[in-house]
């Protein structure tokens, strides 16, 4: 599986030209905005990748409106390549862990897969009553089409 979320170090902080309480993180070469004086170089980190669904949860409110994901963003002309926290955001007792360290089933993040999604609508769809009757339409309109051939 792979890493969505792990512990990180910013290696390093850069201004954003005409933003006042924003700059920009150089974290695992990404790109990512971050309040200004929130964080210091070579400050541990917890890092979010890209096409990330969070849960729903208190921290992750502001992502509500975006479904819980994780998205390149661009905020004051700069892009934001996924999200940098504190190490708060982590259970006490894994706020201790090392560099690289793998969070991401301690924060319950999972991969976005719009496949896997549109799946589980249509699985929706096929559990409605109507659908039994749209499926033998459809399957009888199939046949009669080869039938002709």
């Amino acid at each position: 599986m792979r890493n969505l979320a792990s512990i990180q170090k910013i290696t390093e902080l850069r201004p954003i030209k005409g933003a006042d309480k924003i700059e920009v993180a150089q974290i695992l070469g990404w790109e990512v905005v971050v309040k200004k004086d929130e964080f210091k170089v070579n400050d541990l980190i917890v890092y979010i990748e890209v096409d990330s669904i969070v849960p729903e949860k208190s921290e992750f409110e502001f992502l509500r409106e975006r479904k819980f994901r994780v998205r390149t963003i661009k905020l004051r002309k700069q892009i934001s390549q996924g999200i940098a926290f504190p190490l708060n955001i982590l259970p006490e007792k894994k706020r201790k862990l090392s560099e690289n360290f793998d969070v991401t089933e301690i924060l319950g993040i999972t991969k976005y897969d719009p496949q896997l999604q549109e799946e589980s609508k249509l699985k929706d769809f096929s559990n409605k009553k109507h659908s039994k009757f749209i499926n033998f339409k459809w399957k009888r309109s199939v046949i009669s089409f080869y039938k002709k051939l």
